[in-house]
């Protein structure tokens, strides 16, 4: 039988305590599930639903004619307006290959449902120019607001 030795106790108050230290394998156990942590946020994170992507994917479905997706796209409060209205007729607005050039997101501004994207414009036909759209965030998704006051949306730094 072997006995085991009581942990030892300071006898003053500048004796360290024995520190017990944790085996190797629960080490290593620990850091696995912190690196699988840390790759599932990536992941989740790389998956989620940004404003400047997705804006830049409405405007190349937009640009190359999508008519669906560039609808899909848009906010319900840009659907309701009467210049806009159902499908067909924004399949008509954008049937004009010049409606809109090739846009790259610069910079996002997000406050709550509301974003406000700033962005180069660049086509064939005229020099690249600045432009803010906002964004409303519907039903876990980023839409365009054609026709969005930048100023109504309360963020800072969101006018052009």
């Amino acid at each position: 039988m072997t006995r085991r030795s009581k942990p030892k106790v300071p006898k003053t108050a500048d004796e360290p305590v024995a520190v017990k230290r944790l085996p190797r394998g629960a080490l290593i156990s620990l850091a696995v599930v912190a690196v699988v942590v840390a790759g599932a946020s990536v992941f989740i994170w790389m998956r989620t639903d940004r404003p400047g992507p997705a804006l830049e994917k409405w405007a190349e479905a937009t640009r190359t004619g999508d008519c669906e997706a560039s609808y899909e796209g848009l906010s319900s409060s840009a659907k309701e307006a009467p210049l806009i209205g159902d499908q067909t007729n924004w399949c008509r607005i954008i049937g004009s290959p010049n409606f809109i050039g090739k846009v790259t997101a610069d910079s996002v501004l997000v406050k709550g449902n509301a974003a406000c994207v700033h962005a180069t414009v660049t086509s064939e036909r005229i020099e690249s120019e600045s432009r803010v759209f906002v964004m409303i965030k519907e039903r876990g998704s980023w839409k365009v607001d054609v026709g969005g006051d930048p100023t109504a949306t309360g963020i800072p730094g969101c006018a052009p």
